[in-house]
């Protein structure tokens, strides 16, 4: 399939939209839902391999794609979840601005864009 081909079905994918944070990409950047460094061994465990197939891709922007970098979804999940914490305890800005109610902590488990259309 031609590439640009394939870009457009990844950016139509959700409507134009970052599978992981729903922003309208100004820019697409095409996400290997399973990474294709992850095949390394960690551990005992064993990552699977991702390919280069339209059923690996997912539309994403330039923030979410360089913070997911060659993680996979569950893992970008417990990273973004686990921010919060050490953003309290090592920035002294982030704690101003939640003491003054800038900011409101969810602890709610984070859903990405594309499981919630």
């Amino acid at each position: 399939m031609k590439k640009q081909i394939i870009r457009q079905q990844v950016f139509n994918k959700y409507g134009g939209k970052c599978a992981y944070c729903g922003c309208d990409l100004t820019k697409l950047h095409i996400d290997h839902i399973i990474p294709l460094r992850r095949h390394l061994a960690v551990g005992s465990e064993k990552y699977p391999k991702g390919e280069n197939h339209i059923d690996n891709y997912n539309p994403c922007c330039m923030s979410c794609n360089s913070s997911k970098g060659s993680n996979d979804v569950e893992y970008f999940r417990k990273q973004i979840e686990g921010r919060h914490e050490f953003m309290i305890k090592y920035s002294s800005e982030y704690r101003s601005m939640v003491k003054f109610n800038r900011l409101t902590i969810n602890n709610e488990p984070l859903k990405f864009y594309f499981e919630t259309v």
